[in-house]
């Protein structure tokens, strides 16, 4: 924590919170460990890149290794603060530690000239330390100007870089440094580093108002401490939630609850008044939706996840009253709010009047249906068969159980030897039998039972059964699987038949007529079977057919 006692004037919270020593850094554990382990084993390399988001702690970092490899009782990993050096590079006046800033330095003669201050030996220090800020603001010829001096530095010299964007620096330059990416920090760790910075600032505010700033701040330590500084100077008394949204246009999460509450029960009512109530009030639309997009956000974490508290931060009233929501909504009505919120978000950038795209937004959350997932709905037709009490598979004929010789009852033809007797020793198959025939053995071979489908009409008499199809080059094929065809009418007719594969020589019209009577009939078989009753009553829907 940097001083300003000794100058009087008032230094801002980031300022006089900024990280001075290993220990205060917040949320970059794996990159202190790093760099201390280095200063044990005295293996520090001739340059360092720092990457992450604003706000994280880069350059403070970059100050305290400084500290800590030119101090007087260094190098060590906790430097005293209180020899020269310290002091010098705390205040930014030490000769051997140099800050630049990559944006307005970012030409090839500022290399070229820092180049030749390199050859010259520290003032006072062990090294001399080279602090570039937002390096990625270097020019491509700025940035090859430095590689012989990367690849090949002076002993005595060290560079350490900082960068809010990694993916602009060329990969030369980064495969001659160790890079290190800064976290985003938690809101847990912001809220606990506010709470402490409001104690010690005798700054009233409640813990909620604090966590608003924070979830405001993305993550960012600076950023946070920025907007306390800024909600302090507006109050010497308690600052509420109230008082931050007023102030700061932020929106209270508990009014983003209860307004989606409101479209997750679908109150239409309540949910547009509500909406409009906080426009009114003052709040932005682009902040409404980014409230809503993270409280959609965690309400899909809580309903997936069976321990949600592992990602979602905030006090245990707040992940209780997540888990209580999400009781009265599926995943995938969730995962619609979000797809939703995108396009509102988006076409509120162009559109006029925002409010109103958002309103629209909220009313086809609100009209939405469940989805159902495809698991469930295969489930469903799985059961279907059971729920519809559709017998099991039987063959089309087999001879009658006989209870006893004195009940016996004469055998019972099948239909098509039935219809055969009822009209002589030559009839026409009836069309339940031609189907059961195509039925059968699209079980057994689909690529055959695909064939039959052109099939016109089927005839019989005391030995032969025939099928008449359409094309000639139809019934070839139909006849390379002749064994099938014929085993299949056996069981079928329950008569040891002979098979004849023929090409009809009625005309086309009459054929197509025959043929699609044959398709009507099979149209209705199918509608009267229970298991496809049940699916049209429980899908609400009517099956099409191809013609």
């Amino acid at each position: 924590m940097e001083n300003s006692e000794s100058s009087g004037e008032y230094l801002v919270i980031a300022r006089k919170w900024r990280p001075t020593t290993f220990a205060d850094v917040t949320g970059q554990k794996h990159i202190v460990q790093a760099l201390q382990n280095a200063i044990k084993l005295n293996r520090l390399p001739s340059a360092y890149i720092f990457s992450g988001i604003r706000g994280v702690g880069k350059t403070s970092l970059a100050r305290i290794m400084a500290r800590s490899v030119n101090c007087e009782k260094g190098p060590t990993c906790e430097p005293c603060g209180e020899c020269s050096n310290c002091l010098e590079i705390i205040k930014g006046s030490s000769l051997d530690v140099i800050e630049i800033d990559g944006a307005s330095n970012n030409g090839v003669d500022e290399v070229r000239e820092m180049r030749g201050h390199l050859q010259y030996a520290p003032v006072k220090s062990r090294k001399k330390i080279y602090i570039v800020d937002e390096v990625h603001m270097l020019s491509k010829a700025a940035f090859n100007a430095f590689l012989k001096t990367l690849e090949e530095p002076p002993p005595h010299t060290l560079f350490i870089f900082a960068t809010t964007e990694l993916g602009k620096i060329p990969e030369t330059v980064l495969s001659r440094c160790q890079c290190f990416e800064f976290r985003a920090i938690s809101e847990d760790q912001i809220t606990e580093k506010l709470v402490t910075i409001a104690k010690s600032e005798n700054i009233k505010i409640t813990e909620t108002a604090l966590r608003m700033i924070t979830r405001r701040a993305d993550g960012s330590m600076r950023d946070a401490q920025s907007l306390l500084d800024q909600i302090s100077a507006y109050s010497s008394e308690e600052i509420d939630e109230d008082t931050v949204g007023l102030v700061l246009g932020l929106v209270s999460r508990d009014k983003i609850w209860s307004l989606l509450d409101a479209v997750i029960k679908r109150d239409v009512d309540t949910a547009l008044t509500e909406l409009n109530e906080l426009y009114y009030s003052g709040y932005d639309v682009t902040a409404l939706i980014r409230e809503l997009f993270e409280a959609v956000r965690e309400l899909s974490v809580a309903k997936v996840m069976k321990a949600p508290e592992k990602l979602l931060e905030g006090s245990d009233t707040a992940i209780k009253r997540v888990k209580k929501m999400v009781k009265d909504v599926s995943a995938g009505r969730l995962h619609q709010f979000y797809d939703i919120l995108v396009k509102t978000i988006m076409q509120s950038k162009s559109a006029g009047n925002a409010i109103s795209i958002l309103e629209m937004g909220l009313i086809k959350m609100m009209h939405l249906d469940d989805v159902v997932p495809v698991d469930e709905i295969i489930r469903k037709m799985k059961s279907l068969g059971a729920v519809a009490g559709r017998p099991p598979q039987q063959p089309s004929y087999r001879p009658p159980h006989t209870a006893s010789l004195n009940t016996a009852q004469p055998p019972q033809a099948p239909p098509l030897q039935q219809a055969a007797t009822a009209s002589g020793t030559t009839g026409h198959a009836p069309v339940s039998c031609l189907a059961s025939i195509r039925e059968k053995i699209l079980n057994e071979n689909p690529r055959v039972g695909a064939l039959l489908d052109d099939v016109i009409e089927m005839t019989t008499n005391d030995s032969d059964a025939i099928l008449y199809f359409p094309t000639n080059s139809l019934k070839e094929l139909c006849e390379q699987h002749f064994a099938l065809l014929e085993k299949v009418v056996k069981e079928e007719t329950g008569r040891k038949l002979k098979l004849d594969l023929r090409e009809s020589a009625e005309p086309h019209q009459i054929t197509s007529e025959k043929k699609t009577a044959n398709n009507l009939a099979m149209k209705e078989k199918l509608l009267k079977d229970p298991l496809i009753e049940k699916a049209i009553e429980m899908f609400e829907g009517y099956p099409e057919f191809e013609s």
